[in-house]
């Protein structure tokens, strides 16, 4: 199945949970629960770059946690 191929100009939006943070953020995963959104990542075009795989190139895009 997979993803449907990257043209240039599609852009890549995505949510999820955080996991996990480094210690110096002081989480509590049992207390406080974190999402993270990706958004505005234009597609620059994938290309073959051998053995299956695939390399998407991306511009632009914001992370908020």
């Amino acid at each position: 199945m997979g993803f449907p191929p990257s043209n240039p100009g599609d852009v890549l939006v995505g949510v999820g949970f955080v996991e996990g943070v480094g210690p110096e953020l002081d989480w509590d995963p049992t207390q406080i629960e974190l999402t993270w959104l990706i958004y505005d990542l234009v597609s620059t075009g994938e290309m073959d770059i051998g053995g299956g795989l695939l390399f998407i190139g991306y511009v632009g895009g914001i992370l908020d946690i």
